[in-house]
């Protein structure tokens, strides 16, 4: 399966503008539970300094654009940054005792059919979206609960494309080598989201990239 560089450009680039439109600042916007927040304007920042460990979570990839948004005067810091031609990446981090994720984020991050639904919908003008793959994702150290996907689709040009998506989130240490899974949404610390379209994008690979994630 051939994915020309410009159409993983457009692509890449339409999703993004998607995903992170609605965040636009300085504003309100309600998040899933009716909850209003406010976000501050995006700013630019190095690649280094993207939150979670980000830049090596992406190691060997193209960079650009890195940003960072605080919603609720700093409660929460989210970063984003986008992967040249061939995708992006977000991450969001409580950054406040009284910071906080919504339960609508936290029941996505544990329910494999709300995941599968999420990754189509990040690819509204493809003709054709096929999950191919769908794992947990794993840590060697930090309890975390969500899920990384394989698919593949063809786009209105009935050009094809493959790409690994990932969603997770991550807590604290794990309390022990058989309990990873974040059980309360109170243990809900970051939220990460990729999206990495090459030739031979796997879901398994990309958890290998999500393993580090550090905080």
């Amino acid at each position: 399966m051939r994915s020309s560089p410009l159409f993983l450009r457009h692509m890449a680039a339409a999703v993004f503008a998607l995903l992170v439109g609605a965040c636009e600042g300085p504003g309100l916007r309600k998040d899933n539970s009716g909850q209003t927040n406010q976000f501050s304007d995006w700013a630019p920042i190095e690649p280094a300094q993207l939150a979670g460990n980000l830049t090596e979570v992406l190691s060997g990839l193209p960079l650009k654009d890195a940003q960072r948004s605080l919603r609720n005067n700093g409660r929460v810091i989210h970063d984003r940054v986008t992967i040249t031609d061939r995708g992006w990446a977000t991450i969001e981090r409580i950054n406040t005792r009284d910071g906080y994720f919504g339960i609508q984020s936290f029941n996505t991050l544990g329910s494999r059919s709300e995941f599968e639904a999420w990754v189509k919908a990040r690819f509204p003008r493809a003709k054709e979206v096929e999950i191919l793959e769908v794992i947990p994702v794993t840590h060697p150290r930090t309890a975390v609960r969500g899920f990384a996907a394989t698919m593949t689709g063809t786009n209105q040009q009935d050009q094809k494309f493959r790409c690994s998506v990932g969603y997770a989130g991550y807590g604290e240490a794990r309390l022990s080598p058989t309990s990873t899974d974040i059980f309360r949404l109170e243990e809900l610390k970051s939220i990460l989201q990729i999206m990495l379209c090459t030739t031979r994008a796997s879901a398994s690979l990309l958890n290998e990239r999500m393993q580090r994630v550090a905080f």
